[in-house]
């Protein structure tokens, strides 16, 4: 009996080794009959922008007329299938310039993927956002797709560029279509930052974090996004999440591992966890969360302290007629960069905001020094780091007495002067720019407060622009951040960039000089929203755009065309293009400058450090604005 048993065994593993032998080596199918089928060649796509979709790679053979589903364990790209198993000649740029460009005589196959939603019935045909097909070469292409798989009139076929959308409108495809919005929407988790931890799982909202700050050994499971992020182990939020949200952003510095995940806060089996010591592991498509074997957590601190520089020998405003040298150690590393800026504008397609300059450190420090502000300071840094309710009270001491102070008279005098010397702008901000912010390592977006001035107005003054600028040095956020990175507290200093402010723009975004959805591979991501709706920290219920810009002579010969791989459009903009062919163009070579400038400007070697740029379209003028640029710490 125990030898059948053995027997069965055997033969039922010798089975499984043979299925697993027979889908690795069988290359494609020429037709697709069942989803069987599809779940054996499936693979997740080369990009990762969607968490919830799955795919086989199809080509279509223009010369013998064949359809090819590509096994996907055996190929990852539609070249090396050519190559391997159609005779092709091993010769990428060849490819790429036949295969990719909109005359058909030309080509020798149309490429494209089949994908579904996960767990769905939603399928739908992908082309490449750089490939050139014509529209009746689409439409082909569609019908024989449809013909030869099982799935015929659930096809639809995904709209994901800017061409494709605008001829839709012109030409209208003669069959079902997808938007970028309706496969995002239907994702179900994103894994924001990637990792490893052991801790407390417990829920917490907003309001509960405001009042009752959870434990640094804790994995917080929050219903929205968090207005500032704790000092914890790991994250788990119910919300999705834009690339570039501060939660992703401040995440990635502390690399603590992060889950969005729409079910999060009604999932049974995360609830039944809480209070509980859990392992939390999040991975490049999946995660895992379950009660652990671990007794003690551990915390991870940096125990290197950090001391910044602060020179505060520079006794007179900042005028960006050049790039300050070691600016960064005076005037802060936003407007040392916007220094930088500038500078690069003069040669190339965008604008900076104009009648800009800085306030450098020593008028912040004469302000704390001149009105005892630093007493309390030392008095804040006595109290120990557990007593983080005396702490949150001892700040709030420092902001008001920063902000009830007068500022220097000649210093008013000294900004009044510069920006009222024109007469074209009556609206102006002032931003934080710290030593403590915009740094390798330590990007610190959103812990700092920027405040707008009018000229004239008995309200919004230069004076209390400034203090309140100055006082932000000592957020509740901002404080607890420097001191989860082991930041010298006392070596802070805050400079303020001023410069003419915007009230009415019609397009603001941010871009990451980096494809974040696809190693290695070119492209720039960008967030774009309409009007002044936030990209960053969005209101809930708004969606910003979202695209990977590319340069179509990554694919192909024909290089002058920029195209959008759409992610998401804005809900604010009706679901259309924020931007036109010409605008994207514009922002592409605007940060291909900036990528390559500052770069060379921050002496960080060939392309070394990516840039993390926030730009604006004017209303009326469509004139583009670079507002700011970072290092982006990925």
């Amino acid at each position: 009996m125990k030898n059948k048993i053995k027997m069965q065994r055997i033969i039922s593993l010798l089975f499984f080794c043979f299925n697993i032998l027979v889908c690795f080596s069988q290359a494609s199918l020429t037709k697709l009959n069942s989803i069987k089928e599809f779940d054996k060649f499936k693979s997740n796509p080369l990009s990762s922008q969607f968490s919830n979709v799955e795919t086989v790679k199809v080509i279509y053979d223009l010369k013998s007329k064949k359809v090819y589903y590509i096994n996907g364990n055996k190929y990852s790209l539609h070249f090396t299938f050519c190559v391997g198993e159609l005779g092709y000649p091993s010769d990428l740029y060849l490819f790429n310039t036949r295969n990719y460009n909109s005359n058909t005589a030309n080509r020798d196959y149309f490429l494209g993927n089949l994908s579904r939603i996960k767990g769905s019935n939603n399928w739908f045909l992908e082309i490449s956002s750089s490939d050139k097909m014509k529209y009746n070469d689409i439409e082909k292409f569609f019908s024989i797709v449809t013909k030869s798989s099982f799935i015929k009139d659930s096809l639809k076929f995904y709209l994901n560029s800017f061409d494709l959308i605008q001829m839709n409108k012109t030409d209208s495809f003669h069959f079902r279509c997808i938007y970028s919005n309706e496969i995002f929407d239907k994702i179900e988790y994103q894994n924001i930052v990637k990792g490893y931890t052991v801790g407390v799982l417990k829920k917490y909202t907003n309001d509960m974090l405001k009042n009752n700050p959870p434990s640094s050994k804790d994995i917080i499971l929050l219903d929205e996004t968090p207005d500032f992020l704790p000092n914890v182990k790991g994250i788990i939020v119910s919300e999705l999440q834009t690339p570039l949200s501060h939660l992703v952003i401040l995440g990635k510095n502390r690399k603590i591992p992060i889950l969005a995940f729409k079910n999060a806060w009604n999932d049974l089996k995360l609830n039944n966890l809480e209070g509980k010591m859990i392992d939390f592991h999040v991975t490049e498509d999946s995660f895992l969360f379950q009660a652990s074997k671990d007794t003690e957590v551990y915390n991870s601190s940096i125990n290197t302290s950090i001391h910044l520089k602060k020179d505060t020998s520079i006794k007179k405003i900042v005028a960006f007629t050049t790039i300050p040298k070691n600016g960064v150690s005076y005037i802060g590393s936003k407007a040392y960069n916007f220094a930088c800026l500038k500078s690069i504008s003069k040669n190339t397609l965008f604008s900076v905001p104009e009648y800009a300059f800085a306030i450098p450190f020593y008028f912040y420090e004469k302000h704390l020094q001149k009105n005892n502000i630093s007493i309390l300071i030392d008095e804040l840094l006595s109290i120990p780091t557990d007593s983080i309710t005396r702490i949150n009270q001892q700040l709030k001491v420092i902001r008001k007495k920063i902000k009830n102070a007068n500022v220097d008279t000649a210093l008013i005098r000294m900004v009044t002067q510069n920006i009222t010397s024109q007469n074209s702008f009556s609206h102006f901000k002032f931003r934080s720019s710290t030593n403590a912010e915009d740094l390798d390592g330590f990007n610190g977006a959103g812990l700092y407060d920027s405040k707008s001035a009018i000229i004239g107005d008995s309200i919004k003054t230069i004076e209390k622009a400034i203090l309140q600028v100055w006082a932000s040095a000592w957020n509740d956020n901002a404080f607890w951040e420097r001191q989860y990175f082991n930041i010298d507290q006392k070596s802070i200093s805050m400079g303020i960039l001023v410069q003419r402010s915007f009230t009415d723009e019609e397009v603001n975004g941010v871009a990451i000089t980096k494809n974040l959805y696809r190693k290695d591979f070119p492209g720039f991501t960008v967030n774009t929203q309409k009007g002044e709706a936030q990209v960053v920290n969005p209101k809930k219920g708004e969606t910003s755009e979202q695209f990977i810009l590319y340069n179509s002579s990554v694919v192909s010969v024909y290089g002058t065309n920029i195209t959008a791989d759409y992610i998401t459009l804005s809900n604010l903009n009706e679901n259309k293009p924020l931007l036109t062919k010409v605008e994207l163009k514009k922002l592409y070579v605007a940060l291909e400058s900036i990528q390559f400038n500052m770069n060379k400007l921050w002496k960080s070697g060939w392309n070394t450090k990516i840039c993390d740029v926030e730009f604006k379209f004017e209303n009326k003028t469509r004139k583009l604005y670079i507002k700011q640029v970072r290092v982006f710490n990925d």
